[in-house]
């Protein structure tokens, strides 16, 4: 997202995925839903699972990932999305060269910057195998 993107216009150029109970959850392609409002779609408690489970999404910057309303990563946030990265980057269709993000600043105007850069899927799988 550049400069004065929607934020309608960010939540559709981007691909979300959530991990739920072990499970990795995609919205639909092209959804121009929040978070919070897909999870609602899906019948679950939206505030509950912002808080409790890693969510993120990718776009033509890379792959972000983060949890809480805050947006944050902290070491067990960590340690559980590079779990399920391989299976993350299979489900959105990721080359390796992708960057991956943890955390963002909610400032929508900026673009959601990223708060930490990890490297490229490859990179992080070399060093989790």
């Amino acid at each position: 997202m550049t400069g004065k993107q929607s934020i309608e216009g960010f939540h559709k150029s981007r691909s979300m995925f959530c991990i739920l109970k072990g499970e990795i959850y995609l919205a639909p392609e092209n959804s121009t839903l929040s978070h919070n409002e897909w999870f609602e779609t899906l019948g679950w408690d939206a505030e509950k699972t912002i808080q409790e489970n890693i969510r993120g999404f990718a776009d033509d910057r890379g792959l972000f990932f983060y949890k809480g309303e805050d947006f944050h990563t902290d070491e067990n946030t960590e340690k559980t999305f590079f779990h399920y990265l391989k299976y993350i980057q299979k489900a959105l269709n990721l080359p390796d060269e992708n960057q991956v993000y943890g955390g963002v600043t909610p400032t929508p105007n900026t673009g959601y910057p990223p708060k930490k850069k990890y490297g490229t899927i490859k990179q992080i799988k070399t060093l989790i195998n």
